[in-house]
Parts: structure tokens; sequence; C-alpha cells
């Protein structure tokens, strides 16, 4: 990632950061709640297997490292001392992560309980970005802390975390990745669009496997929005809503923004079933919500305008019809749902 960043500017962004992960107010939250309050960084030592290149696999102690180092200094459970340890040498890291349960914040996180995301891992994740550049099992919770982030509107945070990452990273790899597309996201929902086509487009444009192209899309349908070019910026909504469904956090407001524009076009009955398919596909976000609140303008609107509504699935051509084999929707999506979360279970059972 490019970091044309003032030293000034640099420290205060290093020092927001700080004072988010480490949470004020953490030690009196723990206390209450009975929790072990999060050890600070300088004190720490992570519990880690260590996988070498040559095959030998190492229980270690890890000391917390500086960016960019090249080795890592660890104590070994089977030899006293200090040993340095070459980056280049370690084929995978993973950590025990003892304080924190990486399975329930990632189900929280996909059940878009993005608060609660943070409150686990505040205080607690940011010692895990010096290994971002690393093949280690701590890099997918960096990543859902940074989208956490992002979708609980902690924009300007979002953006100092990715100056953070690109420190420990040099912009490599896919947790860099992950952390310019949101801080570009969060440049744009912070209105400072003042170049970002540009750095939107320095971005490699995504394949249809590429997890992060839900979030380029949208950021590409948010520029266009932002200069009120609704048939430049349906194309991307669409591809999300199409291309993937399973990607709630994104289809929800994708398909709400649809709504919008049909709305706004009079188109009534389809921003009206779009309202309905926000229902079905995101029943516990706040777009379903919105959605809910649109209904009822709509259907005012349409007893105005003496339209009559039809339910999400019908078809309005009277020569259409829907025969047996028609897939059904609602099945179709528990699938999808039900197989995603057998994937993300097998992962789990491999580390």
């Amino acid at each position: 990632m490019k970091n044309e960043i003032t030293n000034g500017r640099l420290l205060f962004s290093r020092a927001l950061f700080s004072a988010l992960l480490l949470g004020l107010g953490t030690l009196a939250t723990a206390q209450q709640s009975g929790r072990r309050p999060a050890r600070p960084a300088e004190q720490a030592r992570f519990e880690a297997r260590m996988l070498l290149e040559t095959g030998e696999l190492l229980e270690v102690s890890i000391r917390p490292r500086a960016a960019g180092t090249s080795t890592i200094q660890m104590e070994r459970k089977d030899r006293e001392g200090i040993f340095g340890q070459p980056v280049a040498q370690i084929q995978r890291i993973h950590f025990t992560l003892s304080d924190m349960d990486a399975d329930a914040i990632t189900q929280n996180y996909y059940s878009g309980n993005y608060e609660d995301v943070l409150q686990a891992m505040r205080g607690r994740i940011n010692p895990y970005f010096a290994f971002a550049d690393l093949n280690a099992n701590t890099n997918e919770l960096v990543e859902i802390f940074i989208r956490a982030l992002y979708h609980a509107g902690h924009h300007t945070v979002v953006r100092a975390a990715a100056t953070e990452l690109a420190r420990h990273t040099a912009g490599q790899g896919d947790v860099s990745k992950t952390a310019e597309v949101y801080a570009t996201l969060s440049t744009i929902k912070l209105g400072e669009l003042e170049g970002i086509e540009d750095r939107l487009a320095a971005l490699p444009e995504p394949s249809l496997l590429d997890p992060h192209a839900p979030a380029i899309w949208y950021a590409q349908a948010q520029i266009a929005l932002a200069e009120n070019d609704w048939e430049t910026a349906y194309v991307p909504l669409a591809r999300i809503v199409t291309e993937a469904p399973m990607e709630t956090e994104w289809v929800g407001e994708a398909l709400y923004l649809t709504a919008q524009y049909h709305h706004s076009r009079t188109n009534l009955v389809v921003a009206n079933q779009i309202c309905q398919e926000i229902m079905i596909v995101a029943p516990d976000s706040t777009w379903a919500t919105k959605a809910e609140a649109r209904m009822i303008n709509l259907k005012e609107d349409a007893e105005a305008l003496e339209i009559t509504l039809t339910e999400f699935g019908e078809f309005r051509e009277a020569e259409r019809q829907v025969d047996d084999a028609a897939i059904d929707y609602r099945a179709r999506q528990r699938a999808l749902r039900e197989e995603a979360a057998r994937q993300r279970q097998e992962e789990l059972d491999l580390n």
C-alpha cells in the first residue's frame, strides 16, 4: 500500500489506533465481567507451534516483534535460552490464542455482531499485526477485525489500522490488501473523495473468486453514487447481488440501494420485491429494518398510483408460468448458507 504520510500524521494514526485497540476502560470492563484483562503488548508472550521449512515442528513462546524485523525472538520448550529464528525459514505459525475465542469471534462476525467482535479483540489483536507478513493463523482474525471496524462505522480507525499494517507487511499479502480495500471504503464513507478513483483503480480488478470482490464493487458503486450516477452504480451493485449472494454484509446494502434506485424511478413493484428479498437474505441486518420501513412508503405510493404490488417471486407477465422444477429461493439460500458453514468448519478443523 502506498504510504505517502508525513511523520506527524503517521504518529497521529498510531496513537489513534492504539487508543482504540487498548480500549480505555478495558480493565474496568474485564473486572466487571470476570474476564482476565489483556496483557500490555510489551509484557506479552505468544504461545505457538512453529513449522519450519525443514519440516521441524517447534513448541515456542514468541516475544513481541518490531515492524520489519527479519528474525523472531523466541523461547523453545525443548531448550533453554532465547533464540532468534529467521522469518525466511518459517513456513507457518499457529498461535494458541488463549486470550481470544477465535470460533466465537468468527461466528459473531458472520452474524453481524460487529461490536461484540471488537469488544472481544480490542487490546488483544494488535500485537498480532506484527506477524501479518507471515503465514499465521491470526491473519484471518486481523482481517475480521478490520472488516468489523468498517461495518461498525469506525472509519477513521480503519485507516489508522491500515497504516499500521503497512508498516508490518510492506504493502504485500492478503492482509495488506484487505486493509487497503477497507481503508479506501472508509475514505469514501468519510466523504474524502479527492483522488479516490485513482486509489481504487490501483487495486487489481477482482476475479469472481476474490474475497475482496464485493467490497471493491461496492466502492465502485459508492463513487458513482457520490456523483448521483445511478446508471453506473447499478452495475456493480447488481454484481454483488448475483455473484456474491452469501456475502450478507454487502448484499443487504446492495439490495437496499437497488430498491432505492427503482423507488426513485417509480418502479414500485420491483422496489417492493427487492425489499422483500432483503428480509429473506439479511433478516437480522439494519438493511432489513430499513427495507421494512421503505415497504410502508412503497405501499402508500402504490395505492396513490393504483398500482398492485406483488409478493417476491411472483411474475406479472401473463404468459410466464412457474413450473414444478422452479428453484425455491428460500431453500436455495438455506442450502448456500449451510454449505458456507460447512466449509468454514472444515477450515477450522484443519487448523
